[in-house]
């Protein structure tokens, strides 16, 4: 599976909390890695996308445990490296 994302949000959204960016950036992962993130995404209250210099993703979820308790689980996705990956299609 390979492909790219794009999203657009308005500026008077209440989805995005905040965005910040310098440059545009472009990296590619491996699905296989981003995938058990979903199921933490599907029972977060929030979620917090960060991706650093060197491209590492880093997707933080806040999920609640009870209605006064909550928990965070976090991963950390390595980019494919510009030639990783140039016959595979598990890259996103």
């Amino acid at each position: 599976m390979a492909g790219d994302v794009q999203m657009d949000y308005p500026k008077d959204t209440d989805v995005l909390e905040s965005f910040q960016s310098f440059q545009t950036a472009t990296h590619s992962y491996k699905f296989s890695l981003i995938q058990p993130c979903l199921r933490s995404l599907a029972v977060s209250s929030k979620t917090s996308i960060r991706v650093n210099e060197a491209g590492f993703l880093s997707l933080q979820f806040m999920i609640p445990l009870n209605e006064k308790d909550i928990t965070f689980i976090e991963y950390t996705i390595s980019p494919l490296a510009a030639e990783d990956g140039a016959d595979d299609d598990d890259d996103i």
